[in-house]
């Protein structure tokens, strides 16, 4: 019985050394799950203000996105208006072309027509030299005689 007990003693004395290294163990074990979940709720925390950075950024980018559709529209529309004010002017400035070469087209056949008046001229007043000379002839023969 001494030896049972002794045994028995034993025993409880190993499995109470066993009983503290397992709660040392179990400690330390929950002391590291202690400072794992700090770890994992600061990362947590680090990602929602992550999240939250991303969704402003995300506005931002959504507003800037429509900033730059309605300049866009807006120079496309003065781009419009601009092209379509050359493309009048142009019209006009070709009207007011071909009423140029008509106008031109006018002074040549007036010039060729005071030209040609400027020939017949000429041809008269030679004539009429010529028939003054002639005349001057028959006054001189008709004096002569």
């Amino acid at each position: 019985e001494t030896a049972l007990r002794s045994s028995l003693e034993s025993v409880e004395q190993e499995a109470r050394g066993v009983s503290e290294e397992a709660a040392v163990e179990l400690a330390r074990a929950m002391e590291q799950m202690d400072s794992v979940r700090a770890r994992l709720q600061g990362k947590d925390e680090e990602l929602q203000t992550l999240q939250q950075r991303f969704r402003e950024e995300e506005a931002l980018l959504a507003a800037d996105a429509a900033s730059l559709r309605e300049h866009s529209a807006a120079a496309l529309a003065a781009l419009a208006e601009e092209k379509d004010a050359a493309l009048a002017s142009l019209q006009d400035s070709g009207v007011a072309l071909a009423a140029l070469g008509a106008e031109k087209a006018a002074l040549r056949a007036q010039s060729q027509e005071g030209e040609a008046a400027l020939v017949a001229l000429r041809a008269e007043k030679d004539a009429a030299l010529a028939s003054l000379c002639a005349l001057e002839e028959r006054v001189a023969e008709l004096l002569e005689q």
